[in-house]
C-alpha cells in the first residue's frame, strides 16, 4: 500500500512539474533534448542513442522525458543522473524553483572534464573549403574552447569541439551516397585545438576563420555541461541536413534563452558557410580573426623574392645541411628571413611527414630551428589584414534563382528558369569563396521554347547533380592539377523533338596559369560520355583539348570556354567532330543580385547550334 501511495505521489508531482513549464520554458527543454519538427511537423528528437533518454518514450515525447527525469530526481538514483545530465538538472532546478539539494561536487569525472577545458570563451570556427576531400568540399565548422576571455590570446592550449561522421575510408561517391542516406553515425569529440591547426592549417592548407560569440560565463558553462551530456551520444549523420555544422549549432543553441539559432536554417540543406552567416544575421558574432594557412604564410614570407632566392629556399627545405653557411654569406636580417622562409617551406613541402612526425623530417626541421635560434635577429610577426581577405560571412547566399530569355539560331526565342541548391560557381561573386573554384550541387534549368518558329514546349533543359571545377593557377610552390567533373543530364542539341534528355558525364584535367591575380588561363584534356540509344552501343565518348579563360573582379566576371572533341566512333550519319566556344559575362548590382549575358556555340558535322541569352540571378 505504501509503495502504491509513493508511486501515485511521484506521478502527481511529475505531472504538476510538467504542467507548470510555460511555452518558452518548454522550448528550452526541447533544445536540451534536440527536439525539432520533422517533415510532418511532429516534434521528434534528432538524437538516435537510446542512452540519451531516461524514458522509453523520450525520443518522441519531451513531456514523458521531463516527467521521468523528475521522477528519477526524487529517487535514490538521483545523484547519478545529476552527474550524467548536469545541465538538465541545473536548468530544471532553477526553472521550477525546486529545493533539490544535489550538487555536481561529487561528480569526479565530470569535474575533471570541466577543469581540463577551463572554458572562459567559446568561438565558432570555420575551416575554409577543401575541394580535394568530399567531407570538406563545403568547408567545416567546429567550436573552440579557450581558457582566456580574450579570444585573440594564445590558442595552442585550447580545445576544439568537433562533430563528424564516424565513417570508414570510403571513396567520394560512396561517402556521399551513404551520407545522403544517414548511414554513418555522427558524434561529438573534444580534441586539442592544435590538432585542428595541424590538420587544416598545416596539412590541407586551409585558412581558419575564428568568430568570437561574446558569450557570458553562464552561457559558456551551459555549453560545456551540454558537451558532457552528449558523451557517447550519436546522431544519424545526413550529409546535407543533420551534418557537422547543423549539430554544432544545435550544441551551441543551449547557450541562448530567447533565440533558436537553428530556426532560420534551410530544412533541405545546411551548409557550413550558411551557419556562420546565420549567426551573423542574428547579430551573435562580436569579432573575427583569421589564421592563415601554411601555404599562405609561405607566400607572404617569400613575397618579392627573386627566382634564385626562391630556389635557394626550396633547396634548403629539401636539404637543411645547405643552411649551415647562411650566417657567413648573408647579413643577419637577410639570413634570418631566409631561415624563416626555409622552415615554412619545409612545413609546406613535407606537410604529410610533418603531420605524421616522421623521424627524419623532424630532425631536419630541428636542424633549421637551431640555426634560426643562433641568429640574433627578431623577426616581425607576419600580419594579414582580415578586412581585405575573403571572409566566409561576407559571401553571397548559397542558393541561386535565375530568370532568362534568349534566342537560338534557326529555332527561335525561348525563356527559362533555373535554380541551384548550392553553392558557388566560377563566375559568382568570389569574396568568401575559394577563388577559381566551383562547387555546385543540384542545379536545374527549365526552358519554354519555340520549336521551328511554330509550337512551344516546356522542357527540362539541364540538370547537374554535381559540378566541380578547380582552376587554381600554379606558382613556384604549387603545381596544382586543374580539373573539372560534372554528372547530370543534358538535352541532345540535334534532337528533332527538342526533348531528348540524356545522362552525361563531363571531365577534364590539366594546368592553369595566372597572368595577374584576376586573370587565369587553363588548359585541359577531357571530354564527355553520353548515353542514348541513337548512338552505336548506346553511348558516345568524346575526347579532346579544352581551354578556359577567367577574369574575376569584385563586381564583374567573365568566362570563356572552348573545346575540340572527337568521338570514339565515326559515322557517316553521325557526329565526326564537335567544336564548342562559350562566353559569359556577369555584372553584380550587389552581393546577392547579378545580371548576366551568355552565348553558347557548337559547330559540328550534323548541324551547328548558336544561341544567346540575358538574365538575372538572385542569390538567396
Amino acid at each position: 500500500m505504501k509503495l502504491l501511495l509513493f508511486v501515485f505521489f511521484v506521478f502527481i508531482l511529475s505531472e504538476g512539474h510538467a504542467a507548470i513549464l510555460d511555452s518558452k520554458q518548454m522550448s528550452y527543454w526541447h533544445k536540451l533534448l534536440h527536439f525539432r519538427p520533422n517533415l510532418l511537423g511532429k516534434m521528434v528528437s534528432e538524437v538516435d542513442s537510446k542512452d540519451f533518454f531516461v524514458s522509453k518514450d523520450g525520443k518522441k515525447s519531451p513531456e514523458r522525458e521531463l516527467e521521468k527525469f523528475i521522477e528519477l530526481l526524487n529517487s535514490d538514483k538521483a545523484q547519478s543522473y545529476v552527474c550524467k545530465f548536469p545541465l538538465r538538472y541545473k536548468w530544471l532546478k532553477q526553472t521550477i524553483m525546486n529545493d533539490w539539494s544535489f550538487t555536481t561536487e561529487s561528480c569526479t569525472i565530470y569535474n575533471s572534464f570541466v577543469n581540463k577545458l577551463e572554458a572562459r570563451n567559446l568561438s565558432l570556427v570555420f575551416s575554409s573549403f577543401y575541394i580535394n576531400n568530399p567531407g570538406s568540399t563545403f568547408g567545416h565548422t567546429f567550436l573552440r574552447v579557450s581558457r582566456y576571455k580574450d579570444f585573440r590570446q594564445n590558442e595552442l592550449l585550447d580545445y576544439a569541439i568537433n562533430f563528424a561522421a564516424q565513417s570508414s575510408k570510403d571513396n567520394v561517391v560512396l561517402y556521399m551516397m551513404k551520407g545522403l542516406a544517414g548511414y554513418y553515425p555522427g558524434k561529438f569529440a573534444v580534441v586539442p585545438y592544435y590538432y585542428k591547426i595541424r590538420e587544416y592549417n598545416d596539412h590541407e592548407f586551409r585558412d581558419i576563420w575564428d568568430y568570437d560569440l561574446g558569450l557570458s560565463q553562464k552561457q559558456i558553462n551551459r555549453v560545456v555541461d551540454h558537451i558532457w551530456e552528449m558523451g557517447e551520444v550519436y546522431f544519424d549523420y545526413f550529409y546535407f541536413t543533420e551534418n557537422c555544422s547543423y549539430h554544432i549549432l544545435g550544441l551551441l543553441n543551449v547557450a541562448y534563452d530567447k533565440v533558436d539559432i537553428l530556426s532560420g536554417l534551410s530544412p533541405i540543406y545546411v551548409l557550413p558557410i550558411d551557419t556562420v552567416k546565420e549567426m551573423k544575421k542574428l547579430s551573435l558574432i562580436k569579432d573575427r580573426k583569421v589564421r592563415v594557412s601554411a601555404y599562405g604564410k609561405l607566400l607572404k614570407e617569400t613575397e618579392g623574392y627573386t627566382t634564385d632566392k626562391l630556389n635557394l629556399v626550396k633547396e634548403i627545405a629539401n636539404n637543411p645541411s645547405l643552411a649551415k653557411d647562411i650566417s657567413e654569406k648573408y647579413e643577419v636580417k637577410e639570413g634570418a628571413d631566409l631561415l624563416d622562409a626555409s622552415i615554412s617551406a619545409l612545413d609546406y613541402l613535407k606537410a604529410e611527414k610533418v603531420l605524421l612526425n616522421d623521424k627524419k623530417t623532424t630532425e631536419e626541421r630541428e636542424e633549421l630551428l637551431v640555426l634560426r635560434a643562433e641568429n640574433p635577429h627578431i623577426s616581425e610577426e607576419l600580419k594579414f589584414d582580415s578586412t581585405k581577405m575573403n571572409a566566409p560571412d561576407d559571401a553571397h547566399d548559397s542558393s541561386r534563382l535565375g530568370i532568362f530569355a534568349g534566342d537560338r539560331y534557326e529555332q527561335g526565342a525561348f525563356t527559362g528558369l533555373e535554380w541551384r541548391a548550392a553553392q558557388h560557381d566560377l563566375l559568382d561573386p568570389h569574396p568568401g569563396h575559394l577563388k577559381n573554384s566551383q562547387v555546385v550541387m543540384f542545379d536545374i534549368r527549365f526552358r519554354y521554347q519555340t520549336i521551328e518558329f511554330d509550337s512551344r514546349k516546356f522542357i527540362l533543359d539541364r540538370f547537374r547533380m554535381i559540378d566541380l571545377k578547380k582552376y587554381q593557377a600554379s606558382d613556384f610552390w604549387n603545381s596544382s592539377v586543374s580539373f573539372d567533373l560534372a554528372i547530370g543530364f543534358d538535352q541532345r542539341k540535334d534532337c528533332q523533338s527538342k526533348d531528348c534528355l540524356d545522362p552525361i558525364l563531363t571531365f577534364g584535367a590539366g594546368s592553369s596559369v595566372a597572368f595577374i591575380d584576376d586573370y587565369v588561363l587553363s588548359f585541359l584534356l577531357g571530354g564527355s560520355y553520353a548515353y542514348d540509344q541513337v548512338y552505336d552501343n548506346n553511348s558516345l565518348l568524346s575526347l579532346g583539348p579544352k581551354l578556359n579563360f577567367l577574369i574575376l573582379k569584385d563586381d564583374f566576371s567573365l568566362g570563356f570556354d572552348a573545346g575540340y572533341f572527337l568521338p570514339n566512333e565515326f559515322s557517316e550519319t553521325w557526329l565526326r567532330r564537335r567544336i564548342t566556344y562559350d562566353l559569359e559575362t556577369r555584372y553584380f548590382l550587389k552581393r546577392n543580385t547579378g545580371l548576366f549575358f551568355k552565348t553558347n556555340n557548337i559547330d559540328q558535322d550534323v548541324g551547328n547550334e548558336h544561341e544567346a541569352q540575358v538574365g538575372v540571378y538572385f542569390y538567396h
